[in-house]
């Protein structure tokens, strides 16, 4: 009788310790014809604990962003620009020592979306990698494009669109910066959007 009891207990014991699983032994307060126990299985901490992580985190990405990121929106693209505003502008760069436009639209794809595009200028990026999108269809991911006051009419800087209107760029003057396309410089230069191929 006795060693029952032992091996009942340590059974209890090592179930109780797993990380995956707690059983509760809970009393049946209904009056039930076996007036037992039930066994409620509930889920780890640890799940959860990583869901408010990583919602905690979109939602200092979204802050930093200037938008309101949800769980429907692309989390890694999210989080990786987040990380990239305030880097300085360096003319030829693609790191966090310093990037231009190009630089940035290809560091922040080769970390997001694997290597699908090269380093190259805004221009050869646009005619190289991408199918053209109107401004009303613009998805998060795709890539807008714009003549500047030095390029004239041809493509003279880059940035991916994130969402409400907003893209990420490397302004010449502020570094790494979130934009809105209603800004009247922006919409006054406003050459096209490119979803990559």
């Amino acid at each position: 009788m006795m060693r029952t009891i032992i091996y009942i207990l340590t059974c209890l014991f090592v179930l109780s310790s797993c990380n995956t699983y707690k059983t509760l032994y809970e009393k049946n307060n209904k009056r039930t014809a076996s007036k037992g126990w039930k066994f409620e299985k509930v889920t780890s901490t640890k799940s959860a604990n990583t869901s408010k992580s990583t919602s905690s985190s979109l939602t200092q990405s979204g802050r930093k962003l200037g938008v309101a990121v949800s769980s429907s929106d692309n989390s890694k693209l999210m989080t990786e620009s987040a990380s990239w505003v305030g880097v300085r502008y360096r003319s030829g760069g693609a790191d966090r020592n310093g990037v231009d436009c190009s630089g940035l639209v290809y560091a922040i794809y080769s970390r997001v979306y694997g290597a699908k595009i090269s380093r190259c200028s805004s221009a050869d990026l646009y005619k190289k990698y991408c199918t053209k999108v109107s401004r009303s269809n613009l998805r998060q991911g795709d890539l807008v494009f714009f003549t500047t006051d030095n390029s004239g009419t041809r493509i003279g800087h880059s940035g991916i669109y994130l969402k409400e209107n907003k893209f990420i760029h490397a302004s010449s003057s502020k570094g790494v910066i979130v934009s809105s396309l209603n800004d009247a410089y922006w919409n006054k230069h406003w050459y096209s959007g490119g979803r990559v191929r």
